[in-house]
């Protein structure tokens, strides 16, 4: 597992729901997370970044790692350990920068 998925520190390959779930009763499939509890977890571990999913996508907006840019950048990726990734590389750079 990269750095990226486990500083994000929640099942970012678990499969996801949009809305509440109650955990299957059979014990066949896993159950799934709930994309807020999901987004909850990637923004504990980028505190600085708003996370969000809409229409299958994630999305991260979050501070521009430009020295001296007071813009904001948004993210997405299909899936939650992308945008980790992502969101990941975009605090190295800033550090790399700063």
């Amino acid at each position: 597992m990269s750095a990226a998925l486990e500083r994000c520190d929640a099942p970012v390959d678990a499969p996801v729901s949009p809305a509440p779930v109650a955990p299957p009763t059979t014990g066949e499939h896993p159950p799934l997370v709930p994309v807020g509890a999901l987004a909850a977890y990637v923004g504990r571990a980028f505190p600085v970044w708003t996370i969000w999913w809409a229409h299958g996508i994630w999305y991260a907006t979050g501070p521009c790692p430009e020295l001296g840019c007071a813009c904001s950048r948004t993210l997405h990726a299909p899936d939650p350990g992308g945008l980790c990734w992502q969101l990941d590389e975009q605090e190295r750079r800033a550090k790399a920068i700063s």
